[in-house]
């Protein structure tokens, strides 16, 4: 008998590429482990098709329609969503929640570029990878253990540190984690919770 867990398409984040450059290969492979659905943008097909990505949605503008269905027609079934870079997030949001996603991962250069443009406000789980983090979207509470040194970030107001792992210092913003244990945040408004990961 096998030791893999069957999963199905949906429970899988689905994995929105915006950027290919900034991330570090091993965390692109830890997120292709499972085969989530890839969605990526119209100027990243060139990029996809050299690294040999399966894309499941492409996301261009109107204009872009034509030759982003022919450059990925080896890619099927593929779904072509027309968005700019304004409505991509909403557009990409609507689209997986009518097929049954929950979560979705955001690969960027720049999380804080990524943040200041961010105008939806998703019904999806969010975790958004940069070069050196992992952010989450933390509404109401959230748990994670953390190692003793870790370093995390904290954007947003109204939020509370408790738990074992909530002994820490603070330098310019930067949070380290002084004894290994569980940390719960607890936010009654949304904020953004980044762990560093390289």
């Amino acid at each position: 008998m096998s030791s893999h867990h069957i999963v199905r398409d949906e429970q899988e984040p689905a994995l929105l590429i915006l950027n290919l450059e900034a991330i570090h290969r091993s965390t692109l492979s830890s997120l292709l482990e499972w085969s989530p659905t890839i969605i990526i943008t119209g100027d990243l097909v060139n990029q996809a098709i050299d690294i040999g990505f399966k894309v499941d949605v492409v996301v261009c503008g109107r204009d872009e329609l034509e030759n982003t269905r022919t450059a990925l027609n080896n890619h099927i079934p593929l779904v072509c969503l027309t968005a700019n870079k304004i409505e991509l997030l909403e557009v990409v949001s609507m689209h997986l929640l009518s097929s049954n996603h929950t979560a979705l991962s955001i690969l960027v250069d720049s999380f804080d570029t990524f943040q200041r443009s961010l105008k939806s406000s998703s019904k999806l789980d969010l975790v958004v990878y940069d070069a050196e983090n992992k952010w989450y979207k933390v509404h109401g509470e959230f748990k994670k253990w953390f190692n003793e040194g870790q370093e995390l970030k904290v954007i947003g107001s109204d939020y509370r540190l408790s738990g074992v792992g909530s002994k820490y210092s603070e330098e310019n913003e930067i949070f380290t984690v002084k004894e290994e244990g569980l940390l719960t945040i607890t936010a009654s408004n949304a904020v953004w919770f980044g762990e560093r990961i390289i």
